[in-house]
């Protein structure tokens, strides 16, 4: 059904795939790899709507669309070449931290995915710090948990030593979250882990703190 679509209608879902399942037409334009117009756009997504591959999601506060099936999204993501995808991917972080820059807490979550997927580990790793500690401050322990975790690795990618101060804070936060989520092994993991860090850093008020922890 997608391979049915004029070329330009495909470019259309192709882009908007990187976007997400549900997604802004001013954003759709503003990542677009070539110039269009807004009333372009629109009817394309009315095409693809009357083709029920997607649907009008919402007209205020503005216009955007969301495809109708997951799966539909899946493929016309797949079409894109690996370069093609991270450099979109790129574009739309670039727009939410430009549009929404006086307040970026909503969108923490998503840009830590899009950098991700545009290969930005110190964008991503950002990001993803902040999406912890907001759920972790939510109570969402469970999410916060899966963020610690990520920014973990991706120390282990950026830091070339292991001695870094993020890198205790994090794994006190993840320890925390543990403690709450009733891991206890895990936490006693994390607590030997900052322990180790502040001996090799030779940091004494850290080497205090985590033996207190």
């Amino acid at each position: 059904r997608l391979d049915r679509l004029p070329v330009e209608e495909q470019l259309t879902m192709k882009v908007a795939s990187v976007i997400g399942r549900s997604f802004l037409v001013r954003t759709l334009g503003a990542v677009y790899p070539k110039p269009i117009e807004d009333s372009d756009l629109r009817e394309h997504l009315d095409d693809t709507s009357m083709r029920q591959l997607t649907e009008l999601e919402a007209v205020d506060p503005e216009p955007s669309f969301a495809f109708r099936h997951v799966v539909t999204q899946q493929v016309a993501y797949e079409t894109l070449l690996f370069t093609q995808r991270r450099g979109l991917h790129r574009g739309v972080a670039a727009w939410y931290e430009t549009v929404y820059e006086g307040n970026l807490s909503l969108h923490h979550p998503l840009l830590a995915f899009h950098w991700n997927r545009a290969g930005n580990a110190e964008s991503e790793c950002h990001y993803t710090l902040l999406a912890g500690a907001q759920a972790a401050k939510q109570y969402a322990n469970a999410e916060a948990k899966v963020y610690f975790t990520r920014a973990l690795e991706l120390f282990d990618e950026l830091d070339r030593d292991r001695t870094s101060d993020r890198r205790f804070d994090t794994l006190g936060r993840r320890a925390r979250v543990n403690a709450l989520l009733g891991s206890v092994d895990e936490e006693r993991t994390d607590l030997e882990s900052m322990l180790a860090v502040a001996e090799l850093s030779r940091d004494v008020s850290q080497q205090g703190e985590a033996q207190l922890l």
